[in-house]
């Protein structure tokens, strides 16, 4: 009998024990603390990186933003220098045209003003007439003609130069100063040769007389 109790003890000990090694065993209470701990740990880091992250977000835009604003008004600032300075060109502008339209009209009136008292204390002729119509006449005469002037000017008159465009024309005039108020003649001979049809012969005075220039005509008509 107790043949057969021995291994049968035996075989109930080994399942015994083979139950005991399949069952889970309990973790510890201090184990499963540290591991919430841990998790709550993890959880929390993570959560302040991720508000971390959202703030440097926040900040990276208002960076963004306030460099934009700043930006906008520089680019008004410049857009506003710009204006400003572009009128105050404009208005030198003005000014400048302005002072010297200024200064022209100043130098208009002095040469007016000038030129007003360079005539009344001048030299001034005063002719009988400053053509002579000799009509018809034939070929191969010469004409002659004295015309007849008077200085009704403030100083006396002085002939410089007397000129005729063609050679056939020869005038003559005094040398000496015709003083104010005196009266005194220019010659002028036309050699009608070689000169056949209408004639206009012009004759140039220059003299110190305002205006500096004067003229005198012959004119007629030569026949063959």
């Amino acid at each position: 009998m107790l043949r057969y109790l021995i291994p049968l003890l035996f075989s109930l000990l080994l399942i015994a024990c083979a139950s005991d090694s399949s069952e889970p065993k309990e973790e510890p209470k201090q184990s499963r603390q540290t591991a919430q701990e841990s998790e709550k740990t993890t959880q929390a880091v993570q959560s302040k990186n991720a508000q971390a992250a959202v703030d440097s977000a926040v900040l990276a835009a208002k960076a963004k933003l306030q460099a934009e604003e700043q930006a906008a008004k520089e680019a008004e600032e410049l857009k506003a220098r710009e204006a400003e300075a572009k009128k105050k060109a404009e208005e030198d502008k003005k000014a400048k045209a302005a002072a010297k339209a200024k200064k022209a009209e100043e130098k208009r009136k002095a040469e007016a003003r000038a030129k007003k008292a360079a005539e009344a204390n001048a030299a001034k002729f005063e002719f009988k007439s400053t053509e002579h119509k000799y009509g018809w006449i034939t070929e191969g005469e010469v004409i002659a003609h004295e015309f007849e002037f008077t200085n009704v000017g403030k100083k006396p008159l002085i002939i410089q130069s007397v000129d005729a465009a063609c050679g056939c024309t020869i005038p003559e005039y005094p040398p000496e100063p015709t003083p104010p108020g005196a009266s005194n003649k220019i010659k002028v001979t036309f050699d009608t040769k070689g000169k056949v049809g209408t004639q206009n012969k012009k004759v140039t005075i220059v003299a110190n007389t305002v205006p500096k220039y004067s003229y005198l005509w012959m004119k007629g008509a030569v026949l063959k």
